[in-house]
């Protein structure tokens, strides 16, 4: 006979204990796995403010919005690797003219905007244990910045519909790198959703890119061309997700 018992070996009653036992067992795994999530995510605001020679040379504020995914592979790590995305408006303008066409006039929209899209990988180091109560943390990072601007025109119909639109689209490539200093602050019980506070400082290399879009008269679009280092401190608040 060997040293382990089962429980349809036992009375009903000690099967009873033993299935309690395994009942709480179960439990305290699941517990321990739920709070060692591997995956997270940042959904942040963004105010993006030129820095260096990019702000004397262009000095527009950008706004937007910024999105990172994190993946950590072991709880007792504090390392997480991921991707960072983040998108900005330095400047836009838009206009309604009418136009003929064929004969027949119609109404249309036109819209210039000056834009930066961000792609950066992400290393963050995060000293405190997941789960705590407040949990500062250091990013890593290191990618592009694209400087593209947009025209488009969009038709309008009778109801205000939109009709058929035409764009035109000219960007140029930076290389970013640099870092960012934060907090998340807990905001429920599970510890799983989290106040995110944090300040980027990122390095640009020199690039051209467009600016101060103008509209004239005649439905045509204007930019000024500048060229410059584009450093830039970004402060961001939103939402930390573990999941």
């Amino acid at each position: 006979m060997n040293g382990y018992v089962h429980c349809s070996r036992l009375s009903i009653l000690q099967q009873i204990g033993c299935m309690k036992k395994l009942l709480v067992l179960l439990l305290l795994v699941s517990t321990q796995v739920n709070a060692q999530k591997k995956f997270a995510g940042s959904l942040n605001l963004q105010v993006a403010l030129p820095s260096g020679e990019y702000s004397s040379v262009n000095g527009k504020t950008g706004v937007g919005g910024r999105f990172n995914f994190l993946y950590r592979h072991q709880p007792n790590i504090p390392v997480s690797l991921g991707l960072e995305l983040g998108y900005q408006i330095v400047g836009s303008r838009s206009e309604r003219f009418s136009a003929s066409v064929f004969g027949f006039y119609d109404e249309y929209r036109l819209t210039a905007s000056n834009n930066v899209f961000s792609a950066l990988l992400n290393v963050r180091l995060s000293p405190l244990s997941q789960g705590s109560a407040i949990m500062p943390f250091v990013d890593g990072l290191i990618g592009w910045n694209n400087f593209f601007s947009n025209v488009s025109i969009e038709r309008l119909t009778l109801n205000n519909d939109s009709g058929q639109q035409w764009s035109n689209t000219k960007s140029r490539w930076a290389n970013s790198y640099g870092g960012s200093f934060g907090v998340d602050i807990a905001l429920n019980k599970k510890r799983n959703t989290y106040l995110e506070l944090k300040t980027a400082f990122m390095q640009g290399t020199k690039t051209k890119y467009l600016t101060d879009p103008v509209i004239y008269n005649d439905a045509t679009v204007g930019f000024t061309e500048l060229e410059s280092e584009t450093n830039m401190i970004i402060p961001q608040v939103g939402l930390h997700f573990f999941f």
